[in-house]
């Protein structure tokens, strides 16, 4: 039974590394809007969805700190709504993935309310990010 456990966990974190390997979806300042690059990230996932048809992700979208929380909240949801539904369009069924939005309140590193950050470092909180929560 453990080794049965522990071959699960295995290809599960072998799944998990494979889709952390395809990147995040970076989101320009106050968008939502899917670029070129981002939609080919979402087609390799759909391809690795399409490979593992009983895997599950969450899509978990965020912002920076800039702007307010209110505000951020708002734009992280439309940002999972875009994900999302790019997916749902490519065929992924919708009761494949769990959606959360979490504005400002998880961080990738310090640029929190009145740090000073660059640009770059602004742009790695503004994201979504792919989960394996079932498989």
């Amino acid at each position: 039974e453990r080794a049965k456990q522990q071959a699960e966990e295995a290809r599960r974190k072998a799944l998990q590394d494979k889709i952390d390997g395809l990147g995040k979806v970076y989101f320009a300042l106050n968008s939502s809007y899917l670029n070129k690059r981002d939609k080919e990230l979402l087609d390799e996932l759909i391809a690795i969805l399409q490979e593992n048809p009983g895997v599950k992700i969450k899509v978990a979208a965020h912002t920076d700190s800039r702007g307010t929380e209110k505000y951020n909240q708002w734009l992280s949801e439309r940002r999972m709504e875009r994900t999302v539904q790019y997916l749902i369009d490519k065929g992924v069924s919708d009761d494949r993935i769990l959606k959360e939005a979490y504005g400002e309140t998880q961080l990738t590193n310090e640029c929190d309310d009145g740090v000073p950050c660059s640009e770059e470092k602004h742009r790695q909180n503004r994201r979504s990010e792919f989960l394996v929560v079932e498989f």
